[in-house]
């Protein structure tokens, strides 16, 4: 008869999780760490990025971009159509950017034998010479798996919002503003988590990027209800 094991899923232990993170904060650099919010971002500065991100758009959109609609050019021709072009190219940068944080994140999984997130991938790995680890043991793999994560989330929804703004025949200025610059603002940010940068520095970035989901979003809008 065999012997069934029990295998539970339950959290590291608060204080060995306080206890990781903390040695880990010892061998952080000052550029590494908050500068102006070292306490962490207070709620007003929340809302004022939230304001800021949609106003401005709003305002590129109203006052100083041409209406979408306007562009006579053959929008789902990706060769003859600027918008089309750019889309393609972006979305494409984008989805790369979100394998390659996979690939890194596997890679250092292996590595460092914290490939287990799983109770049927414990007995992975080199058993044979390095204790399994979870992901929570293991600094860079995990934050590989956030940077991962991060870029899933975003990357979908910044994909639809640019595809529904190509649709809205919108200006070659606006598309140079919300939907070209996203990529290089991802590899940016990604960049900057990779070495554990300040949270600061990694909030700009992401804000801008939410910027240019904003910036499609009341493109798309403005041509839908006019």
């Amino acid at each position: 008869m065999s012997k069934v094991v029990s295998v539970t899923t339950a959290p590291m232990d608060i204080d060995k999780e306080y206890a990781v993170l903390s040695e880990h904060s010892k061998g952080l650099k000052w550029w590494q760490k908050s500068l102006l919010f070292r306490y962490g971002f207070p709620g007003y500065s929340i809302v004022a990025f939230c304001i800021s991100s949609l106003a401005l758009p709003i305002i590129l959109s109203l006052a100083v971009f041409d209406r979408p609609g306007q562009n006579t050019a053959n929008f789902l021709d990706a060769q003859n159509s600027y918008a089309m072009r750019t889309f393609v190219w972006t979305s494409c940068s984008s989805v790369f950017l979100t394998l390659f944080a996979m690939w890194v994140n596997v890679y250092f999984a292996c590595e460092g034998n914290s490939f287990s997130k799983n109770p049927e991938d414990w007995n992975t790995g080199k058993t044979w010479t390095t204790k399994p680890k979870l992901v929570s043991e293991d600094p860079t793999n995990a934050r590989w798996a956030r940077m991962h994560n991060n870029l899933l989330e975003n990357v979908p929804i910044t994909i639809a919002l640019a595809l529904c703004m190509v649709m809205c025949r919108p200006s070659d200025a606006a598309v140079s503003c919300f939907i070209l610059p996203y990529p290089f603002i991802r590899l940016a940010h990604m960049c900057w988590y990779a070495v554990a940068g300040s949270h600061e520095l990694r909030a700009t970035l992401f804000t801008l990027g939410v910027i240019c989901n904003y910036g499609c979003m009341v493109q798309a809008l403005l041509y839908a209800w006019e």
